[in-house]
């Protein structure tokens, strides 16, 4: 039952990218009136504009009727430099884009919900996509990211839900907060070896996903950051790594096994939960804790390994593991009676303890 509960709030949480309710513009993303000049106005194919203070040009709005654009490099002899917040935002006719190589920056939900556009060329020259800038794309196919991005914002491809694939330059370093989130058609995503820092929610909902490696420089895998991607079947956590965050690989029904490193020394609440698939699983020697649900009704385990660092095993972290038969604990019987396990944990005490 609480497994359907968490599905329910994947969709949710994928009905909550239609509206983006959490996207709250800072004062660095939305330039104030005082950075903009008096000049604004419109083209003869229904690109609005407004003058920047450096005195080129904003596209602030498309009010034309083609399916199919390429937006201008120059308006009046200015370089158009900047796609403004919600610009192309709910522009459902619209096919294609052309963005022009005089254009640096693409603004907060710039072509959010333009739900029939299936390709998008951004050149290199953009340094800058603002927070929820293709959500809910759900034609996109592909999109390749310009090479001087260094990071990837919160919601960026959020409900694009035929996006099978995605090209991340090394440039980057971060991923931010239900960046892929509900792209539920991505089959395999390459992390570049100079990620430091993956959100939460990254990767939550990402239902076709089968493997994914997690790059070396990352320290923890954050709240939901593989919820429910049910097709995976395993993951290589990094020796950097020293936090499974809660509900990080919740309804992951796929996952067959998974190694976690020794630089772990926490499991978080419902970590695992509901992770039918996983047969066996070994809790290295750094681990101190494990928290509440970490392995609710993963009803595919037969066999854990516990260390004799062990202090604590949370409320109900194996309820519903009706197949847990053996528990190998490297401590000693008295050892192992000094844990505080708490209660809704009787698979686990019933298991026969090697």
């Amino acid at each position: 039952m609480k497994c359907q509960k968490l599905l329910c709030l994947g969709m949710a949480a994928m009905l909550a990218c239609s509206s983006l309710p959490g996207i709250t513009a800072s004062a660095q993303e939305i330039q104030t009136q005082e950075e903009f000049t008096k000049a604004e106005g419109n083209t003869e194919t229904g690109f609005r504009y407004m003058e920047l203070e450096n005195c080129t040009l904003e596209i602030t709005k498309y009010v034309g009727s083609s399916t199919d654009i390429e937006i201008p490099s120059e308006i009046d002899g200015k370089k158009v430099t900047s796609i403004g917040r919600g610009a192309f935002g709910d522009c459902s006719s619209l096919t294609g884009i052309r963005i022009p190589d005089s254009v640096t920056s693409i603004g907060i939900k710039a072509f959010w919900a333009c739900s029939s556009l299936t390709s998008i060329r951004i050149p290199d020259s953009v340094t800058s996509i603002g927070r929820g800038a293709f959500s809910n794309c759900s034609s996109l196919t592909s999109i390749s990211i310009p090479s001087g991005m260094t990071s990837i914002e919160i919601d960026a491809f959020c409900g694009c839900n035929n996006l099978t694939s995605i090209s991340i330059p090394n440039s980057v370093t971060s991923i931010g907060s239900g960046a892929f989130e509900n792209c539920s058609s991505l089959t395999s995503i390459s992390i570049p070896s100079g990620v430091t820092s993956i959100g939460s929610c990254a990767f939550n909902g990402c239902s076709s996903l089968t493997s994914i490696s997690i790059p070396p420089g990352v320290t923890s895998i954050e709240y939901e950051t593989f919820c429910n991607c049910s097709s995976l079947v395993g993951i290589n956590i990094p020796d950097s790594v020293t936090s499974i965050g809660g509900y990080a690989f919740v309804s992951c029904s796929g996952l067959t096994n998974i190694s976690i490193p020794n630089s772990v020394t926490s499991i978080e609440t419902g970590a695992f939960m509901c992770c039918s698939s996983l047969a066996s699983i070994n809790i290295p020697d750094s681990v101190t804790s494990i928290g509440d649900d970490a392995f609710w009704e993963c009803s595919g385990l037969t066999s854990i390994r516990i260390p004799d660092s062990m202090t604590y095993i949370g409320e109900a972290a194996f309820y519903i593991c009706s197949n847990l038969k053996d528990v190998y604990y490297a401590g000693s019987r008295e050892q192992w009676s000094r844990i505080e396990i708490l209660e809704g944990n009787q698979c686990l005490i019933s298991a026969a303890i090697h």
